[in-house]
């Protein structure tokens, strides 16, 4: 547990309080200040006071915190339920519900305690110190919730606040040892959440999480089942997240093929849903019992609905989010159907025919039962076509797969009674390549596209991708953190989420650690270590686009990131080497080692003919990366924990499956061919030689700004491939109007420039490949006073499943750029119009030259 005078105020505030009901006050000490009061102690252990017939997790959650005290102090707390007699305990804690705790009951009752504030709220709870029922002279602490799972989010915010991170298990986070635990007399409450349903979807699990738990965690089982599933669930609820898409890949058995685990999601009260592509709690893969074909509403609806009334017959009486309406066999296209005007209707009717199934069998009010409707790639043309999707149903809008949301609700669809949500992905196998072992998505782009979706009216249910949990832990992390409380990260301080981070896991090295991750993003964003090639899927192989500076500039970088975490980890316990070979030291390693074999492979074949003896050096470099590769993720498997995570970390790519969507295997250079090697004492490169632009601006280096209204161009930070990047606040919907309105109602930001001489220059914008705000381009405006003309609108359309969008997501970049324009030599203003709030601009040159695809300008 942190020290108070080493930031514990700061943060509790910033990691526990995650509502904007919480008190600016931190809810525990590890030793006695004014308003604290002795809660726990060694010798001395708190009792903890529960309902027998309250909700089970409730009760789930009481005996998790009576551990969760012994990791702190080596003293568990005791537990006793229903029992309100003297003690001599320090302090006791009541848990309990609003609606299951007669327990609770009484004590508000004898101590005059009015708790009408949170009744009928979702999700919500209050913990403060009370005078005890039973001892005058003592103080009781109580933890009560609106409903059962307000209540244990209760519990295990005083497990955070006492030290234990949500990944104590999930990544061995070790809490800091105190002898003793004070608790504040602030009262404070927290909920609802901002976001209705908050949840995870473990997929492609083939690689890491199925084989662990077949291999090692649920060896009895053989593959995934109720004994990881609990290890998830109290993750969850440790998360405050309340929602799971459960693994569905053919390797893993179906959810639902043993009865044991949707009592025990309902033990833990979560709610348990399924993919965009397995509607009505069924895993098509694993459960359709006739051919693949044969899946096929047009053709044969009775077989399907029946197949669907099974499992709703069988989980009805349990909390579920239902997934509605119909695609192929495991993410492929609808069978039948005809033309788009054919599987609109047949969708409709299908929806009329599973809503039907609901009304039957869990209950004939259909409004509200939780329904959602995810208009997931090929769907989402059929939706913009003209599908109708009942009133009451959640649309759940897809991002393309790679982090940028496709599209959001406009004001016709905020005002629908079953809102928005998003399907996110933090992990992802698919077109054009990839990306299924190292978690590399910026913490700022999560952070610009859950905010943007919240502002945007999507607010009923989340859900990410996270492949097999780890090593997403952090993305996991920010997501379900934004899900509860969208205003705990804002513009202003979203940069810091990684420090933060890093601190509460690591408090002696946060901010070393913290600054190590926000060079690991930069550096991965730039192009992530599963798409280090720079050829689409059949298409002919071709090397890198980078000069030779370039080249040795990132490997350099990687190679100061590699001290930097041998420099963090002299600051860390042995206790807390396992948590950081998992969270930092392996993700940061293992990125450097595929650049470097990556790079040197690369350099090795382009010196082989031009000058032998560098061929070899960089070659012998190459074989050196991907031994240094394997070691570590052998290290991840079998030595870290004492073999706890086997199986558990494949690297990419793992195999030979999915070849159309994998990175291609790299091509070492053969042992014998290396033979006579020497080390260089300076390597060598060779790289392509583009293009340099004459002037090169980052989007924050403006000289002005102009607001119009109150929107403007604002900084975020961390968010572009080379530094920050500028974006227009607050959002809104693209406008639509001639050239100079548009132009006169935006904010502007100017830039000064240097024109070295007179020419015909071409000015590029580098945007982030976001989609637009319900528009069909991105849009963004200039003016720049020269000799044939000032303003101009340059649009890009964006089109999933493109060239360009293929290249756009490796590369995290996309380029729009004006026709050339004759400036004379000097200086120029140029301004930049931010026309639509959906526009992300990372970097701006000017060029005479036709400028190729780098890091600092990407295609």
């Amino acid at each position: 547990m942190l020290r108070v005078n080493q930031g514990l105020f700061l943060f509790i505030f910033l990691f526990l309080a995650a509502s904007s009901y919480a008190l600016n006050e931190a809810l525990v000490a590890d030793k006695p200040l004014p308003g604290y009061h002795l809660l726990h102690a060694n010798n001395r252990p708190a009792e903890i006071h529960w309902d027998d017939s309250d909700f089970e997790v409730v009760k789930i959650a009481a005996r998790s915190l009576m551990e969760d005290f012994a990791l702190v102090t080596g003293e568990k707390g005791l537990g006793k339920p229903s029992s309100i007699l003297p003690s001599p305990s320090p302090m006791r804690i009541y848990i309990g519900s609003l609606s299951g705790s007669a327990l609770i009951k009484k004590i508000t009752k004898l101590n005059g305690i009015d708790l009408s504030h949170l009744e009928g709220r979702w999700e919500s709870f209050e913990i403060r110190v009370i005078n005890d029922p039973m001892a005058s002279d003592k103080k009781s602490l109580l933890i009560v919730g609106s409903d059962r799972r307000g209540t244990a989010y209760g519990v295990y915010q005083l497990s955070q606040a006492i030290g234990i991170s949500p990944w104590y298990w999930w990544a061995d986070v070790q809490p800091e040892k105190t002898d003793a635990i004070y608790i504040s007399e602030k009262t404070q409450q927290f909920g609802p959440p901002s976001v209705k349903y908050r949840g995870i979807f473990i997929n492609d699990e083939d690689w890491g999480l199925q084989p662990w738990a077949s291999n090692n965690h649920e060896k009895e089982l053989g593959n995934i089942g109720p004994k990881t599933y609990e290890r998830v669930f109290d993750l969850l609820l440790r998360l405050k997240a309340n929602t799971l898409w459960p693994a569905m890949h053919k390797v893993s058995l179906a959810f639902n093929q043993l009865a044991e685990n949707k009592t025990l999601a309902d033990r833990y009260a979560i709610v348990m849903g399924s993919s965009h592509a397995e509607p009505m709690l069924r895993n098509n893969v694993s459960e359709w019992p006739h051919s693949k074909e044969s899946y096929n509403y047009a053709t044969q609806p009775q077989q399907v609905v029946d197949y669907w009334k099974q499992r709703v017959k069988e989980n009805g009486a349990f909390e579920n989010i239902y997934s509605l309406g119909m695609r192929g066999i495991h993410d492929s296209g609808m069978t039948g159907g005809g033309s788009n005007k054919e599987k609109v209707a047949l969708l409709e009717k299908i929806f009329e025919d599973q809503r039907k199934l609901l009304r039957a069998h869990v209950k004939p009010e259909v409004a509200e039962i939780p329904q959602v409707f995810t208009p997931y790639k090929e769907v989402l043309a059929l939706y913009r076509d003209g599908l109708q999707v009942p009133e009451d149903v959640s649309l759940i809008w897809p991002d393309d797969n790679h982090g940028f949301i496709r599209q959001l609700p406009n004001a016709q669809e905020r005002s629908r009674k079953g809102g928005s949500g998003v399907y996110y992905h933090l992990s992802y196998l698919g077109s054009p390549l990839a990306y299924l072992w190292l978690y590399s998505t910026p913490p700022a782009l999560v952070w610009q596209e859950m905010n943007k979706a919240y502002r945007m009216g999507a607010r009923q249910l989340w859900v990410a991708n996270v492949g097999d949990i780890k090593p997403a832990e952090l993305g996991i992390e920010l997501f379900l953190q934004m899900a509860w409380d969208i205003d705990r990260w804002t513009l202003q301080n979203q940069h810091l989420f990684l420090s933060d981070w890093a601190t509460r896991e690591f408090p002696q090295a946060g901010a070393s650690i913290g600054e190590l991750l926000r060079k690991y993003f930069a550096l991965n964003f730039q192009r992530k270590p599963e798409h280090l090639q720079w050829w689409l899927p059949h298409t002919r192989s071709k090397g890198s686009d980078l000069s030779a500076s370039e080249i040795e500039s990132r490997l350099a970088a990687y190679k100061k990131l590699e001290h930097g975490v041998r420099e963090a980890k002299k600051m860390l316990t042995a206790e807390q080497h396992a948590a950081f070979f998992q969270l930092v030291e392996y993700p940061i390693r293992a990125s450097a080692t595929a650049n470097r074999r990556y790079f040197h492979a690369e350099q090795y074949a382009r010196w082989f003919h031009a000058d032998l003896a560098i061929a070899k050096a960089h070659g012998q470099l190459a074989v050196k990366a991907d031994s240094e590769q394997q070691e570590l993720s052998k290290m991840y498997n079998e030595d870290i924990s004492n073999g706890k995570w086997r199986g558990i970390m494949s690297a990419e790519p793992a195999d030979n499956l999915w070849r159309s969507f994998r990175q291609s295997p790299l091509a070492l250079p053969s042992e014998h061919l290396l033979e006579g090697a020497a080390q260089l004492e300076k390597m060598a490169f060779k790289g392509k030689n583009s293009p340099v632009p004459e002037v090169y601006l980052e989007a924050e280096a403006y000289v002005k700004s102009r607001a119009y209204g109150n929107s403007r161009w604002q900084v975020v930070r961390d968010l572009g491939r080379v530094g920050d990047a500028i974006a227009v606040y607050p959002l809104a919907e693209a406008r639509s109007g001639n050239i100079n309105a548009l132009m006169n109602e935006s904010p502007y930001v100017e830039y000064l420039i240097q024109i070295p001489e007179e020419g015909k220059y071409k000015l590029y914008f580098s945007l982030l490949p976001t989609f637009p705000l319900n528009t069909d381009a991105l849009r963004i405006a200039y003016s720049l006073p020269g000799l044939s003309h000032e303003r101009k609108l340059l649009s890009l359309k964006r089109q999933v499943g493109d060239e360009s969008w293929k290249r756009a997501v490796l590369s995290a970049s996309v380029r729009v750029s004006s026709e050339p324009q004759l400036l004379e030599a000097g200086k120029h203003t140029l301004r930049v119009y931010g026309i639509d709030a959906g526009v992300i601009l990372d970097h701006i040159a000017l060029s005479r030259s036709e400028l190729t695809n780098s890091f600092l300008v990407p295609l």
